[in-house]
């Protein structure tokens, strides 16, 4: 992962968000995905925006209340290497 946005333990105004993961080589975003995680456990698989480059993953989430959440990404490279990782950051209002 070369950026996020949200950065790790940024702050994001909510509630509607706009998620965006660029990586270091080119991913098969037909088989990656990423999944919205609250602290309280709840989890929400977000549908992927079309992506502009063949390097980045891009979401919205809309209704997002105040607190802490954690963004899970997983990525599939098109030779079939797996590689994931999270994002923990904070809603305001």
């Amino acid at each position: 992962m070369l950026s996020s946005s949200p950065r790790p333990d940024g702050k994001v105004t909510g509630p509607d968000a706009l998620f965006a993961i660029r990586f270091s080589s080119r991913i098969d975003a037909g088989r990656s995905y990423l999944k919205l995680f609250r602290i309280d456990g709840e989890a929400l698989v977000l549908p992927l925006a079309d992506a502009a480059s063949e390097d980045t993953l891009k979401a919205r989430a809309t209704g997002l209340t105040p607190g802490r959440y954690r963004l899970h990404w997983q990525t599939l490279s098109p030779d079939g290497h797996i590689s994931q990782g999270d994002i923990p950051f904070d809603v305001s209002r």
